[in-house]
């Protein structure tokens, strides 16, 4: 079974010790009273979402592509709905990890389902909170399986392993873990990559206990980087200089300069392709499934920051300065793209009769 396969009580007991001494002191009474319950509901989990989640694997034609993230939209929306009953992040890592080929027993598998626990515990951010996580998780992996079997039949295209490609699934478990509602815009003051690098510090101790290489985990830390969309005093961010590495790789443009924590993405032209997929699924997951799904992340965004407002200048705002119709990597354009094009068309449409997604009617 694969259940059996993937030993998720084992990863628990290493993250258990010490009163589970690797967490942060205000997670450590959560991880107690829940990781229990996910091992007892492993099995079960795995069962009910195994369908839903290889489904995130099945090869993708242009023409089907608005019906696929129509579809992937409605899934996560009923997992929201499901709330506690939805499936764990490690039964649909361990299921991924499975159509990868990801052995059980490897250091790469226990550092995936460790993500997956920390993942779990309890965040009640209205937007940055657990049900954000799965989705980028099971969107990331819909973009890394569509990239490799594009991959499989053309030979231009850049392949990535499976024990390369299962990194993205750390990043994406833990790419805004501890997240504390607010941006990296705080009282006027701009600290870049401040919630994309607490995530990953917090996250570091528990995900290098299995014996992962440290250049992986840096790999990891990087792509967690890479998502901070906080645009600086010169009107960049580290996801706009993410596409610029992405574009010297991949495009043959001049190699960017890059602060001191972003120039292995200069090096390393896989990195630059892992990266380039897990922004593009935190970024294009909100604006490109379908048009409920963009609408309940708007509400839920302005819920969040207590600045931002619920009407539709909200979600203009986001297509039009963060997403700016750039996508990079052809999976991403494969499958977002005609949707994202429709939702901006909905969303320039919704400014002019103002109306307000809380209410679902002219303000």
């Amino acid at each position: 079974m694969l259940a059996q396969a993937y030993d998720l009580g084992g990863v628990i007991a290493v993250l258990s010790k010490n009163d589970f001494g690797l967490l942060p002191p205000e997670h450590r009474a959560d991880a107690a009273a829940i990781w229990g319950k996910l091992a007892d509901c492993f099995a079960k989990d795995i069962a009910c979402a195994y369908s839903d989640v290889t489904g995130l694997a099945a090869p993708l034609e242009p023409q089907d592509s608005a019906q696929a993230t129509r579809n992937m939209g409605e899934l996560y929306l009923k997992w929201r709905d499901e709330g506690a009953e939805a499936p764990s992040m490690a039964a649909l890592v361990a299921i991924m990890m499975h159509g990868l080929g990801i052995q059980g027993d490897s250091a790469l598998a226990h550092t995936v389902l460790a993500a997956a626990l920390l993942a779990e515990i309890p965040n009640d951010k209205p937007f940055h909170g657990n049900a954000h996580y799965r989705d980028i998780l099971c969107s990331t992996f819909r973009l890394l399986t569509l990239h490799r079997h594009r991959a499989s039949i053309d030979k231009d295209l850049y392949d990535l392993p499976p024990e390369t490609a299962a990194l993205m699934l750390v990043a994406a478990c833990v790419h805004d873990y501890c997240h504390d509602g607010r941006g990296n815009n705080i009282d006027g003051v701009h600290t870049p990559m401040r919630l994309e690098k607490n995530a990953f510090d917090k996250a570091e101790p528990s995900l290098r206990q299995f014996g992962l290489p440290q250049s992986e985990l840096e790999r990891v830390r990087v792509m967690i980087l890479t998502t901070d969309v906080s645009f600086d005093d010169m009107g960049s961010s580290p996801s706009r200089r993410l596409r610029a590495a992405y574009a010297h790789h991949f495009e043959g443009k001049h190699a960017p300069k890059l602060c001191p924590v972003l120039v292995p993405l200069a090096e390393d032209k896989t990195l630059s392709l892992m990266a380039m997929m897990l922004e593009e699924a935190d970024i294009y997951t909100s604006v490109g499934l379908n048009y409920d799904y963009a609408r309940l992340t708007t509400v839920l965004v302005a819920q969040e920051t207590k600045i931002l407002t619920t009407k539709a200048s909200t979600l203009h705002g986001f297509i039009e300065m963060i997403c700016g119709g750039l996508m990079a990597s052809p999976a991403s354009r494969l499958l977002f793209n005609e949707t994202f094009q429709a939702i901006s068309r909905q969303a320039a449409e919704d400014v002019r009769a103002n109306i307000d997604y809380a209410r679902a009617t002219p303000a």
